[in-house]
């Protein structure tokens, strides 16, 4: 029967658990503030940690997003560079606008 595991570590995690904690070694003056900020440096881990759960937990059964329309202006297929090009010459200004407000 496999055992259910409550809190699983990301090597992500570890790696940056390791890396403040030799930082937090070499930078500390007294075992107080050593200590201190080890148990800030868990508290910050946890939440984050915490909130990551939270927020896949959100995204897996949240609300589904729903697909955009079809594009039919052709202002809203061109690329930023093109299109900031045409704002500079002024041959769009005003009709972009309203393509992008019209689309969403």
């Amino acid at each position: 029967m496999p055992t259910k595991t409550i809190l699983t570590l990301d090597p992500y995690y570890l790696f940056i658990m390791t890396y403040y904690l030799s930082t937090f070694v070499k930078n500390v003056k007294s075992p107080q503030k050593f200590l201190i900020s080890i148990l800030m440096f868990f508290y910050r881990w946890f939440t984050g940690y915490l909130t990551d759960l939270g927020f896949g937990f959100i995204n897996a059964f949240g609300r589904k997003s729903s697909a955009l329309p079809p594009v039919q202006n052709p202002l809203l297929l061109d690329s930023a560079l093109s299109l900031a090009a045409k704002i500079r010459k002024k041959q769009v200004c005003v009709l972009l606008v309203y393509a992008y407000r019209n689309y969403l």
